[in-house]
């Protein structure tokens, strides 16, 4: 325990986020219990509203195993976060999440691995990169805002719901995309598609153009 009202989490340790039961940072009025994570997750994360949930370093989730996220979850510059195939982070209605560092995810399984829902908000300002299928939903009534780097790789699927693209940001599709994005920086495709997938191309991917931005096609399949 470091602190009142902190818990640290390291290697080889397990945790419920819910065991903490004093508070003791307040931000903009209101006051979280934080949660600070590295290491290897072994257990699962059921976070409450109040709660910051922050990675500080280096944090590799197990499959199978789950964060719920209702108030903050924050990566740190410099820290990165591994999610394993079949692990899985939900951001709940009305929470945020500041990915200053990176976060990589090998691939969903029987649902999204980072699955945003209605009324969440997601900041990239660092680098999201996607590796395989079902890696990434977000409710159309979800924000998104790539103000980093946001990869789908060549065996990945994601969908982005209303996503924008910051001025100086990039998007890299080179798997399966599906939603719309405001494009303010530099959106590049390069998709052959994904055989065995459904759709096996990309399909239902809409670009919205603001000033200056650019869009470089080098490839879509379909």
């Amino acid at each position: 325990m470091t602190g009142e009202g902190t818990l640290e989490i390291v290697p080889g340790s397990s945790y419920n986020a819910n065991n903490i039961s004093e508070d003791s940072n307040v931000t903009g009025g209101s006051t979280y219990k934080d949660v600070f994570l590295s290491g290897e997750l072994i257990s699962n994360i059921d976070g409450t509203i109040n709660q910051r949930i922050i990675v500080t370093d280096d944090l590799v989730v197990g499959e199978g195993l789950h964060i719920y996220v209702a108030g903050q979850f924050i990566v740190e510059e410099g820290a990165t976060v591994t999610f394993q195939t079949g692990s899985s982070v939900i951001f709940r209605d009305g929470s945020t999440a500041t990915i200053n560092g990176d976060i990589t995810v090998q691939s969903g399984k029987t649902t999204s691995t980072l699955q945003i829902e209605s009324g969440a908000t997601v900041d990239v300002n660092g680098s999201v990169t996607l590796e395989g299928a079902d890696s990434f939903s977000a409710d159309n009534s979800a924000e998104i805002n790539i103000n980093g780097t946001f990869e789908i790789g060549e065996d990945a699927s994601a969908t982005l719901g209303n996503a924008t693209v910051a001025t100086g940001a990039q998007l890299y599709v080179y798997g399966l995309v599906s939603g719309t994005v405001l494009n303010n920086g530099t959106v590049t495709i390069d998709s052959e598609g994904i055989s065995g997938a459904s759709p096996a191309n990309i399909n239902g991917f809409n670009i919205q153009m603001g000033a200056g931005a650019t869009v470089d096609v080098k490839n879509i399949y379909g």
